[in-house]
């Protein structure tokens, strides 16, 4: 495939962010956006193009293919991290709605330097919109809040190619939001990995390198904070807090939170 000789530059491009949208602040040098570029139409380009910095591309509506260094299929709710000096394109025989954003800063460092698929990138969709429509009300002074939303953006990306990479089918944000929602109830690991389809090994192996805890941990922790927040209310026995956050042995309960806060209940009351 042929390739451009020079890196397109963000400046020469429909899109691009100039430093007046950040007035007397300047922009981010962690993470700023330099471009924020929409288009729906058909994907058609003769040649390769490149880029000094990171690109993030998403794909609102319609089908098509991405050309680096493998060709991957594009569709609705797809994204991908271009690394600098990558040539690529995209090509579609039917209308695409798509939205480049081109990147700069600190944050994108460390990253390792490979096409960065992200196939679920629905969670992304809102975000990306918001700051697309926030580019557009130049020259409003709205670098700052371009900042934000860029920040908020990337971090959510880089998340979801993390768990892509490492956790397959393993969905943490539910294990998590059932394991507060279901605190008091007597779970066991099994169950935990059996809902988002892995073997326990795996799952525990995932949400520890997740979160830092292993679950067992993780809701002994909900369980004394919200054993915690119980004691607020003096009608409220220890006993009966206990019970109501998953200890029903007042002993076992009064163990547990002694390890979990390194004080009795009764220090709380």
């Amino acid at each position: 495939m042929p390739a451009a000789d020079q890196p397109v530059t963000w400046k020469s491009q429909p899109g691009h962010l100039p430093d007046a949208l950040w007035r007397e602040i300047g922009r981010s040098r962690e993470l700023t956006p330099v471009l924020v570029q929409r288009y729906h139409g058909r994907h058609d380009s003769a040649v390769d193009t490149w880029h000094d910095g990171w690109e993030m591309i998403l794909v609102f509506r319609g089908q098509g293919v991405l050309e680096a260094q493998d060709t991957i299929a594009l569709g609705a709710s797809m994204a991908c991290l271009v690394p600098p000096r990558m040539p690529h394109r995209e090509r579609s025989a039917r209308p695409m709605d798509v939205l480049w954003i081109g990147l700069a800063g600190t944050w994108l460092d460390a990253l390792p330097k490979r096409l960065l698929r992200i196939g679920a990138a629905r969670s992304l969709l809102p975000l990306a919109h918001q700051l697309w429509l926030c580019a557009e009300r130049r020259p409003a002074p709205v670098g700052v809040e371009l900042d934000g939303l860029a920040r908020c953006l990337v971090g959510r990306a880089l998340r979801l190619v993390s768990e892509s990479d490492a956790a397959g089918p393993l969905t943490l944000d539910r294990s998590i939001e059932f394991l507060h929602r279901h605190h008091a109830r007597d779970l066991v690991v099994a169950d935990l990995a059996a809902r988002v389809g892995c073997s326990e090994r795996h799952f525990n192996r995932m949400f520890t390198q997740h979160t830092g805890l292993a679950p067992l941990r993780y809701l002994r922790r909900i369980r004394i904070e919200n054993a915690r927040k119980l004691m607020a209310y003096r009608q409220l026995s220890l006993d009966e807090i206990g019970a109501l956050v998953g200890y029903r042995d007042p002993a076992y309960f009064s163990r547990v939170f002694r390890l979990e806060t390194g004080s009795p209940p009764s220090a709380f009351r």
